[in-house]
Order: C-alpha cells, then sequence, then structure tokens
C-alpha cells in the first residue's frame, strides 16, 4: 500500500463532500465507518481475489501533522455508471452482472472480509461487467452476517424494481413486495420459499443463477410488474399538482 501526503488542497475539499477526483485517483475521506483492517487484509490477499471485480485501495493519504491516514485513494472508474441507473437499459446482460456480484461478494468471504452494504449504488458498471466500491467499509469477518437475503434483494430489485419511483429506493423491501404475490402462483414453489423462509448462504451459492433465471421471462415480469402497482400504489405514483399520476 502506498503512502501519500494528505495536502492542505485535499484537505479543504474533503471538508464539504466526502470524495474527490485528484490526478486519476479516486480519493475518499476517512469516514467513521472505514475500517484500515479491512483495507490490509484485501491488500495482502490480492492474488486470491479477482482484481478486476473490484475498486482496490490503493492508496493510504496520510497527514503529516500527526501521521494518522485521513483519506483512501483507488483508481478513478468515470467510464462506469451505478448498477441502479442501468436497471432500465434493455442492453445490459443483468445475469452476468449478477453472477459476478455474488462471485466478488463471497470471493472476499473466502479471505476473511465480509461485505454486507449490498446495494445497486455501490456496484459499478461497464461493459457488461462491474465492480465493487466502497471496500473501505466492509468488515472482517468475525462479524459474519447472512448475505444471501440481501443478494436475493438486489436480484428482485434488479429485474422487476426498476420502475419504481426514484423517491422510494430507500425504503424498498423486495422480498416482502414479491412475496405477497404467492396466491398469485406467478413464481416456482422453490423461489417463493427461498423468499420466505431466507436462504443459507452455501445454498445460495449452488441456486442463485437458478434464480435470475427466474426472473428473465419478461412476459411473465411485465404481469408482475402490474400486480405490484395495483398492491404498493405509492411506490410507483408520481404527484402532480395535486393529483396523482400512474
Amino acid at each position: 500500500m502506498e503512502k501519500l501526503i494528505y495536502t492542505k488542497k485535499l484537505e479543504e475539499q474533503l471538508k464539504t463532500q466526502t470524495w474527490t477526483v485528484e490526478n486519476g485517483v479516486f480519493v475518499k475521506r476517512n469516514k467513521y465507518t472505514s475500517n484500515i483492517e479491512t483495507i490490509n487484509i484485501i491488500d495482502k490477499n490480492l492474488d486470491k481475489l479477482k482484481k478486476e471485480y473490484y475498486a482496490i485501495v490503493c492508496y493510504f493519504y496520510e497527514s503529516t501533522i500527526d501521521g494518522k491516514i485521513k483519506a483512501y485513494g483507488s483508481p478513478y472508474y468515470g467510464d462506469y455508471q451505478d448498477f441502479q441507473n442501468l436497471y432500465k437499459n434493455p442492453y445490459i446482460d443483468k445475469r452476468q452482472i449478477l453472477n459476478e456480484v455474488v462471485e466478488a461478494i463471497f470471493g472476499l468471504e473466502k479471505i476473511g472480509i465480509h461485505y454486507i452494504d449490498i446495494h445497486a449504488r455501490n456496484i459499478i458498471v461497464k461493459d457488461n461487467h462491474m465492480r465493487l466500491v466502497d471496500l473501505d467499509e466492509a468488515l472482517p469477518l468475525i462479524y459474519k452476517e447472512k448475505k444471501a437475503n440481501l443478494l436475493l434483494s438486489l436480484i428482485i430489485e434488479s429485474m422487476l424494481l426498476y420502475d419504481v419511483r426514484e423517491e422510494t429506493w430507500d425504503y424498498l423491501e423486495p422480498i416482502k413486495m414479491l412475496y405477497s404475490l404467492d396466491s398469485l402462483n406467478l413464481l416456482s414453489k422453490q423461489f417463493i420459499n427461498a423468499i420466505n423462509k431466507g436462504i443459507d448462504d452455501s445454498l445460495f451459492l449452488t441456486k442463485v443463477d437458478e434464480f435470475i433465471t427466474e426472473l428473465l421471462d419478461e412476459e411473465r415480469n411485465n404481469i408482475i410488474r402490474k400486480e405490484l402497482r395495483l398492491k404498493y400504489p405509492r411506490h410507483y405514483t408520481k404527484k402532480k399538482k395535486g393529483i396523482e399520476l400512474i
């Protein structure tokens, strides 16, 4: 890990924002949620990871006053987009992207890193290839928590819920929403049981492609989306001058 000087210029920039770009490097402020131990573990185990799946931290920005790490630096992927921004793009291969996400997250687990901040804004995409960002906020594996349900939520969200209102993203409950349609028999019992009862991480790894395949039928998906609009109108409607617009 290379150490760089935390300059006055960077200090001023990061006073009012959490990140900036300097000389092609994405520089992120060391926040209270950041974890230096995680970054060091990843750095020592790069040979065990598919590096193309991650926005790897390459630099520590160190204060010349107290020697503390004030910021982290990784390559700037300015030509990538957040996965969420691509949900509606008919030309992206969600199956490939989602399988890469799963492989990347469980790849970190194999080296002792627990990545649970799983959401589309932490996944950047270019040419049907993804990278995980915010690696500094992952945790050592002693804090292990199941990831299968979080990943299943991401699969459902990206393939079925991309047309909800932007304001609703932060409180969507994809698994709960989809399970509420159980009585309509639109999905297989295996899929419904997985989202209802939860699923073990190891079993999820063997079934993930099946779950993705379950949601590739666009004709059926349109039926599901129609039912979700009827059941959860607040997620889809917009107000304009006191009138609800669908």
